[in-house]
């Protein structure tokens, strides 16, 4: 009878244990999942910002290659052919 009456003490702490278990994991679960979707939307976010920048300096560098000051020192450059000298290997 002593061993039946252990048996029960082991398996009702155990249940307890486990129900305890599960529901500190679905806390941490939740939490993980919130912190997840915050770093999704922050990356999203940068990445929009990084292309808008990455648009802006396309037009800078435009901008700057039209101007009259950086072609009046640096000249104008004249765009390649694409044919190939055939004895430059």
């Amino acid at each position: 009878m002593e061993t039946v009456m252990k048996a029960d003490i082991f398996f009702f702490v155990a249940a307890i244990g486990f129900g305890v278990l599960f529901i500190i994991g679905s806390v941490a679960l939740w939490y993980i999942v919130g912190i997840l979707r915050n770093v999704k939307r922050a990356t999203d976010t940068i990445g929009a910002h990084i292309e808008h920048a990455g648009e802006r300096l396309d037009a800078m560098s435009e901008a700057v290659a039209e101007s009259g000051i950086f072609n009046a020192i640096f000249g104008k450059k004249r765009k390649r052919s694409g044919t190939t000298h055939k004895g430059s290997h």
